[in-house]
C-alpha cells in the first residue's frame, strides 16, 4: 500500500502543490481512488474510527502525550483526532493499513502533533500498519528534523515516516533508517 500511495502522490498535478492543504488532500484522495486497490480497501477523508479512544494506553507515553496534547490542543476537541486520509477496510479493525497526515506549513508544533497522532493510530488500539506525514513543497525541513521530539518519534516508532513531496521530484522519505542523513 505504501507503494500505491507513492504512485498516487507522484500522479498529482503540479498546480495542487501550490494550492491549500485541503485541495492537495482531496486530489491525493482522488489519485489513490483511481488506482487498483486491494478488494475491500477504501480511502476515507478525516473519518473517525469507532474505536479511537482518548484514553488509549499509548497516550500515557510521555513523549507522545507531550506532542499530542501540545498547548492543550486535542484534550477536549474532536477536530484534531482524525488523520487527513485513512487507507483501510472501513469496518474491519484487522485491516488498518495507512493513516496519512498532510501539512503545507512547516510548523514544529503541528508537525510534532501530527507525528504523535500517527503514532497513536499505529501503536494504539487501531493498530494501523503505517503512518505517513506528507509535507508539501517545504523550503527547508532541517530545523524540523533536528528537533529532539521529532527525531525520537521517528527512531522509536518505525511505522511512522515523513515524506517530503515536491512537484516533479522523487519523494524524500525521512524515517528511522534515513534519519542519520540529517
Amino acid at each position: 500500500m505504501l507503494k500505491l500511495l507513492r504512485i498516487a502522490l507522484s500522479n498529482i498535478n503540479t498546480k495542487y502543490f501550490e494550492r491549500n492543504e485541503r485541495d492537495f488532500s482531496y486530489e491525493l484522495y482522488h489519485q489513490i481512488r483511481i488506482l487498483k486497490l486491494p478488494k475491500e480497501t477504501e480511502v476515507t477523508c478525516e473519518s473517525s474510527k469507532k474505536r479511537f479512544a482518548m484514553n488509549d494506553t499509548i497516550l500515557n507515553n510521555k513523549l507522545i502525550k507531550r506532542c499530542f496534547f501540545s498547548n492543550g490542543i486535542n484534550e477536549n476537541s474532536r477536530i484534531y483526532r482524525y488523520p487527513d486520509l485513512l487507507i483501510h477496510e472501513y469496518d474491519n479493525m484487522n485491516q488498518q493499513l495507512i493513516a496519512v497526515e498532510i501539512k503545507k506549513r512547516v510548523d514544529p508544533t503541528l508537525i510534532k502533533r501530527d507525528l504523535a497522532k500517527l503514532v497513536v493510530y499505529c501503536k494504539g488500539r487501531l493498530n494501523y500498519k503505517s503512518g505517513v506525514l506528507i509535507i508539501i513543497n517545504p523550503n527547508d525541513i532541517s530545523r524540523i528534523i533536528e528537533m529532539p521530539d521529532i527525531r525520537a518519534m521517528l527512531k522509536l516508532y518505525p511505522e511512522v515516516q515523513i515524506w517530503i513531496a515536491k512537484p516533479n521530484k522523487p519523494i524524500e522519505i525521512i524515517c528511522k533508517e534515513t534519519l542519520n542523513k540529517y
